[in-house]
C-alpha cells in the first residue's frame, strides 16, 4: 500500500468572472448606482467594493468619490452617488475573493457613465414692457434648472424693424453678476 504522503492531490481555487451593470447616465445631478453579478466559482461569499472615479481620473488610479462595500450577493450599491459634474465617471467592482475563490475585478474602462451638461432655462421680464419713442427700456433675466450656473448674461437689444433679431442690436450689455 502507498503511505499518506505519496499521492497528494492539489485542488486550486475556483476563478469566477464577475459582470456588472451600472445605471445609466443623464443630466449632472443623477444618481449613479453599479450592480455586479459572481458567476463560475464556487458558491463566492465575501464582499464586492465598488469605487466610482470621477471625469477626470480617466485612469482610476486617484481616490474615487464614492465606495460602497456590500457583503451579499446580488451585490449593488445605494443610495448611490449624486453626480456634481460633467463628464464620463467610470466604475469599478472588485471581489476579494475566499477560501475557495480567486479574486477578481472589473477594469476601469468597463463600467463608463456620461453625465451632461444641465440645461438651464432663462426667463426675461422688460421692464417697461411699453413707452413712447425715448423711454429708457431694461431687461432683467433669471436662470433656473441648472447646476449652480455661473457666467454672464449677455443682454441684445433689437430695432423694430429686426423681428427675428439676426442684424446688429442697438443696444448690447453683459452682466455677470446674480
Amino acid at each position: 500500500s502507498s503511505g499518506c504522503q505519496e499521492e497528494q492531490v492539489v485542488i486550486g481555487k475556483a476563478s469566477p468572472t464577475i459582470s456588472t451593470t451600472p445605471s445609466a447616465g443623464g443630466p449632472i445631478g443623477t444618481v449613479l448606482n453599479d450592480t455586479a453579478t459572481l458567476s463560475g466559482g464556487t458558491s463566492p461569499t465575501g464582499n464586492v467594493t465598488f469605487e466610482l472615479f470621477p471625469p477626470s481620473d480617466a485612469s482610476c488610479e486617484g481616490v474615487p468619490v464614492f465606495t460602497q462595500v456590500d457583503g451579499a450577493a446580488p451585490y449593488t450599491t445605494g443610495p448611490g452617488y449624486t453626480s456634481l459634474v460633467a463628464g464620463t465617471y467610470r466604475w469599478t467592482a472588485d471581489y476579494a475573493g475566499d477560501a475557495n475563490n480567486n479574486p477578481v475585478s472589473s477594469g476601469c474602462q468597463e463600467e463608463q457613465v456620461t453625465i451632461g451638461k444641465a440645461s438651464p432655462t432663462i426667463s426675461t421680464i422688460p421692464t417697461p414692457a411699453s413707452g413712447v419713442v425715448g423711454t429708457v427700456l431694461n431687461d432683467t433675466a433669471s436662470l433656473s434648472g441648472g447646476s449652480s450656473p455661473t457666467g454672464n448674461v449677455t443682454f441684445k437689444l433689437f430695432p423694430p424693424s429686426d423681428s427675428t433679431c439676426s442684424g446688429v442690436p442697438v443696444y448690447e450689455e453683459t452682466d455677470g453678476t446674480a
